[in-house]
Parts: C-alpha cells; structure tokens; sequence
C-alpha cells in the first residue's frame, strides 16, 4: 500500500477547492469604499479602451495622506509623490534617499544627515525643520507609522541636521525610517507637498493627473512625463475600470480572503513581501511543550508544495524566519529542510495533535488542511479546528491549542520579538529560552559588519528550539493589462521602486 496516497488524494482536493475559492473571492479590501447597491453600480459592458493612456486608480474618499492613509492602492500613488529617508529595496537592503546617513553617538542619540539636493515641488529645499515635523507627524497618534516610530523621541534641530533618542532595538535602524518626508506645515493639506518624482495636477474636478517634478534628479530618465488618475468611488467602479482597460494596473494580495475579484486578461507579476505564514507551537503544555518534537514538526513539513502548489507560487517557502532574498537569509541552514523528512517523526506515533486555524480565510484552511494531512502520514493524529477570528483569538489566549496557523508582516528589519520575546504580542505560551533570547538581543543590537552572523545564529536557535515553525514568505501581485508592463522591480511599501528603469512596453503618458 502507498502510505502517500491519502496525501496525494488530499492535496489534490485542497488544490482544487483552493483554486474555487479563489475565484470566488470578491469581497473588497476591508481598507476600500464599499461597492454601490447594483441600481447605482456598474456599467453593463463597454468595449476596452484601446492605446489608453497610463492610468492609476485610487480611492478619492480615502485621499492621499502619506500619514493617514493606509489603504495600500492609495499608497501605490502616494509613493509617486514622496520620498522616504530611507528605502528597502526587494532583497531588503536599505538605500538612503533623503537622508545620507543615521549615525549614533554611543549615549542612545542619533543624528540624520539629510541630501543638499532635494527640493519641493514649489522649489524651495528640503531642511531639517521639514523632516522634524514630518517624523513628529509620523510618530503621532492615529499615523500608519505611530507604532513603528513609538521608541523616538526629543526629535530636534542640530544646525542642517536631525536628532533624536531611540529607546527600542537599534539594528539596521534605517530600514524603519522608511518614512515619506512632506514640506513642513503642510500634513493637512488635501495632498500634501512632497520631493517626490511626481506632482499633482487639478482641474475643476479635483486631483486629475501626476506630472513629472522637473527638479527630482532623475527626472529625465522618468518613463512617463504624465500618468492620468481615475478617482474611484468604491472597489466596483476600480475593478470595472481595470477589467476595460481604463485603470492600467492595480496591486493585489492574492492570497487575502479580502482580496478583490479582478477578472479578464492581465499579467501577474510578483515582489516579496516581510509577511510571515508560519506555525505556533504552545510550548508550555502538550507534545509541543517537548522541544525535540517541535525540532520533528520543523523537519517533517512540506514547505515548497505550501507556497508553489497551494499559493500558486504567491509565496517563497522558508524554513528561517529570514526572507530567502534577504542577505541575512543562510542557505546552509535552510538546506536540511528542504524537503521533508517524515521519519524525524516515527518517535511519536499516533501523537495527537490539535492545529487551530482562523476559518475566515480560505487559503490558510487550506494550508493548515495540507500541514495536517503532511504530519498524519508521518504517523501523528491531527485535529484541524477552523475557529471564527473571535474564537480563535480566545482559544490562543486560553492556551486551548498545540498548533495554530499564524500570519505576521515583520518589519522590514526582521524583528521577531512579537514572537520570540516573552512578552511579545504573538507569543501566547509565555515561551522563553536563554538561547533564543540571547540570540534575538543579540541580532537587534548588531551592526552592518556583523549582522549576517547575529541573524544566522537566530536562525540556527529558532531551527533547533523551534517555538514557531516558519513556512514561507507572502508574494503580492502588480496585475497588469497584457503588455502593458515589460520589465519592473516592486517592494511592499513602494509599488513602483526604481521606476526610471520600468519598461512599460507601448504605453503612452
């Protein structure tokens, strides 16, 4: 008898009701306007604009406040308009932009250097009052980034530049002061004045259309001297206008259970995301409270058929808490798991395990389905409970689980405190080990020159103690009408990074 074949049978049906399920899911962003009742709705069918100009949607009601705003169509065009200090790029390394530098002086005070070149849309330059009150704008109550900037504090002038005190961990810094830089003053306005390569143009109507800011300094290399914008009321109207031709791209998370429903012909393209799917052991009571189990579970899990079959390849498998293109990724840990090995399990046999699972989202049922099937033909007994997020909230906190699937988007400088630490937010078993919590503080306190060897020795703690079981990176998805886009590069916080060297095929501005 093949002992693989009621795998197989499985994984072919969870293929299949994936495949359904995706199809199905319409539902909007939870961020977007809700669609009109159908009396007010869509169109019935136009013919497809043909040689249409380059055209971005966005939510009008929702403006475009980098600060404020966090609905991610928006942010695609709010990058066209800002500059950060710093930047990530797609294999996670950080560029400066409008800062030269962030150096500390030993005593927990930093000091940023800005660019002598950056200047406004209305010309005037880019000075260390400007980034003072866009931080202070930043870190305030209500803003996207208020969390992330919570450890800043006494933010001031030091002649042409900007200091600051950072109570948290201070490793690679920079890679969270990707923050969008406004002219002082000017937060409140409807769009506020930015450096970016883009400016806004309004007609009688409002924000019609972004047109090159002459004085960036890439500005000549710039593939279009205009892009129009379609302000949609609701997510109907946006995905109607994409599917005719009218709206030239759109940014999704495939995976999403609130992901809208884009139909006809387009392209998919792909950038990594810092979105972790993994598994949370419950180390204080249970088989997981044994660590030689969790290190089993870690070995015995098929993470490639997870992110190439069951997310259609929206997801780069990982067994390290690293993204794969991240430098801080080591491949010789990670090679031990690259295809699972049933047999690091045959010493608990019939063990029974309960998974939980949030029931709202299809694909992670589906995931958490196949990681069952996967440990049962390894000889475990799993019981997959797919819980409403309310009681799957309570059944964390309660401890009422050995397995549950999470999902956490880490900061762009991978720290996996919330996880690790034993007051992190997701750490809902108290778990706590001398090894890991010296290799994560040691990892957040490390500098350039030795930050690869703190986050390989991370890694190799998380593989061998094994509180969380990592499975794979989230891809989101550019869709683009066919030829429309010929070459790109795309991060999770710039959709159009780099856009002097996009090739956008025949489009027209």
């Amino acid at each position: 008898m093949n002992r693989n074949a009621p795998l197989a049978l499985l994984l072919a049906l969870l293929l299949t009701l994936s495949a359904c399920a995706g199809q199905a899911d319409t539902a909007p962003d939870t961020d977007s306007p809700p669609a009109e009742d159908a009396a007010d709705g869509v169109p019935e069918e136009e013919t497809p604009e043909a040689d249409a100009p380059f055209t971005l949607g966005y939510y009008s009601a929702l403006g475009l406040n980098p600060y404020t705003c966090s609905n991610t169509t928006n942010q695609a065009v709010i990058r066209l308009l800002y500059e950060p200090l710093f930047e990530v790029g797609p294999d996670f390394s950080v560029s400066p932009v409008l800062a030269r530098a962030c150096t500390p002086d030993g005593t927990g005070r930093w000091t940023l250097t800005l660019s002598e070149e950056a200047v406004f849309w209305d010309g005037s330059p880019l000075t260390a009052q400007d980034v003072v009150y866009s931080l202070t704008q930043a870190a305030a109550e209500g803003s996207i980034y208020e969390s992330r900037l919570a450890p800043m504090s006494d933010l001031s002038l030091e002649g042409d530049a900007v200091a600051f005190s950072w109570d948290g961990p201070h490793g690679e810094l920079e890679s969270l002061l990707e923050i969008p830089i406004v002219q002082s003053g000017s937060a409140r306005d409807a769009v506020p004045v930015g450096t970016g390569p883009y400016q806004p143009v309004t007609d009688e109507d409002g924000l019609s259309a972004l047109t090159v800011h002459a004085a960036w300094p890439e500005a000549d290399a710039l593939p279009l001297g205009e892009i129009a914008l379609y302000p949609a009321p609701d997510s109907d109207m946006l995905i109607y206008h994409f599917e005719r031709g009218a709206v030239t791209l759109v940014t999704s998370d495939l995976t999403a259970p609130d992901s809208l429903g884009y139909f006809g012909h387009y392209e998919t393209w792909d950038y990594p995301t810092s979105h972790l799917l993994y598994l949370g052991c419950n180390t204080a009571e249970g088989p997981c409270a044994e660590t030689a189990f969790r290190a089993a579970l870690q070995s015995a899990l098929n993470r490639e058929t997870m992110a190439e079959s069951l997310l259609s390849g929206h997801a780069d498998a990982s067994p390290l808490p690293f993204h794969p293109a991240s430098a801080l990724y080591d491949a010789s840990l990670a090679e031990p798991y690259a295809a699972p090995d049933p047999s690091a399990l045959e010493g608990w046999a019939r063990t029974e395990v309960r998974l939980l699972v949030n029931a709202d989202a299809s694909f992670k049922v589906t995931l958490a389905e196949y990681a069952a099937a996967t440990l049962a033909d390894a000889g475990l007994t799993v019981t997959v409970q797919s819980l409403s997020w309310p009681a799957f909230q309570a059944a964390l906190e309660a401890g009422e689980y050995d397995l549950y699937l999470g999902e956490v988007r880490l900061e762009p400088n991978f720290d996996l405190s919330c996880l690790l630490a034993e007051d992190g937010s997701l750490n809902f078993s108290g778990y706590r080990s001398e090894a890991v919590s010296s290799a994560l503080e040691a990892y957040l306190a490390s500098g350039a020159q030795g930050r690869a060897d703190a986050a390989a020795a991370l890694s190799l703690a998380v593989c061998r103690e094994s509180p969380i079981l990592p499975l794979c990176f989230e891809r989101h998805s550019i869709l683009s009408n066919w030829g429309g886009l010929k070459a790109y590069t795309a991060t999770q916080s710039n959709l159009f990074y780099h856009f002097t060297q996009w090739d956008l095929g025949n489009r027209i501005s």
